[in-house]
């Protein structure tokens, strides 16, 4: 995984999280750019090279795939939200720009997963990865692992 980090939010911690949300997903071949966001969070998952063209001109050409993820201020947060139009997603908790950067990336990360394996793309099925993630990471934290 090649990483670019644009956003206020140090480096080393960026690349933690990027990696610990990608555990269990071969994620050779994939480049992530996290940056900087007016919103509070967003995530969008760049399948094919032709997509990559069209999204940066500095993207590696080795890259197969693009994951974006935008975070917004730390003041953003904490937060409680729902995927819109989605009645049977999980309500998602973010206490932290960390926290909403696990979820977000694991939610992009698991569409990789799909696009991989010739599966559709499931918005519902990424929420609950993303919620299992998440709550992987807390329980990391509380054990005086990765968790924020």
């Amino acid at each position: 995984m090649r990483i670019k980090n644009t956003s206020r939010y140090p480096d080393e911690r960026v690349r933690e999280i990027l990696a610990f949300a990608a555990r269990g997903i071969r994620d050779s071949g994939v480049e992530v750019h996290v940056k900087n966001s007016s919103y509070i969070y967003a995530g969008t998952f760049y399948q094919s090279a032709a997509d990559l063209r069209d999204v940066s001109s500095s993207i590696c050409n080795a890259a197969e795939c693009l994951i974006v993820v935008r975070i917004g201020a730390p003041d953003n947060f904490p937060i409680r939200a729902t995927y819109p139009g989605l009645k049977t997603a999980p309500e998602m908790e973010y206490r932290s720009w960390e926290e909403a950067l696990v979820g977000v990336a694991a939610h992009e990360f698991c569409h990789l997963k799909q696009y991989r394996r010739g599966k559709r793309y499931s918005d519902v099925a990424a929420e609950r990865w993303a919620k299992k993630c998440l709550e992987e990471f807390r329980a990391a934290g509380r054990r005086g692992g990765l968790g924020g």
